[in-house]
């Protein structure tokens, strides 16, 4: 379900022809969806939202932190921390280098992610399809 910041982004960012006009604003929201029931940008889920707005340049809204949480203690969570750092994406806090979790999120929320769900809630078969597309990466 779309979360209400969501919609003010999308509404603030969709160019006023296609804001206006219901039809133009259906049309794009089944381009989205795939769903020709769908008709409203209220319509959309949170993955698909997020699409929509990176398509109109804004940056997509992680709610609740949700996207960004590592089980430690979960062996498939340290192997995705691990492969993070062997990509490159860190950023420095202090004199340490942390795995950049925001970049990692962004990935997760876009297309080229296997899956579009926090690490927390994927099975380990999704976990094992996030492991295998960022160890592609490398």
């Amino acid at each position: 379900m779309i979360l209400l910041k969501q919609v003010r982004i999308l509404h603030a960012l969709l160019p006023k022809d296609i804001k206006n006009d219901p039809k133009e604003k259906a049309a794009l929201v089944v381009q989205f969806t795939e769903d020709t029931t769908k008709r409203s940008v209220k319509d959309l889920t949170e993955v698909q939202a997020n699409f929509l707005i990176m398509s109109l340049g804004g940056s997509p809204v992680l709610p609740n932190n949700r996207y960004l949480f590592f089980d430690f203690n979960n062996v498939k969570h340290r192997k995705v921390l691990s492969l993070l750092h062997e990509l490159g994406w860190e950023t420095k806090k202090g004199d340490k280098f942390i795995a950049d979790m925001s970049r990692f999120a962004n990935w997760l929320l876009s297309k080229r992610s296997p899956v579009n769900k926090p690490l927390q809630d994927m099975t380990p078969k999704e976990c094992n399809k996030i492991i295998t597309a960022l160890t592609n990466m490398i």
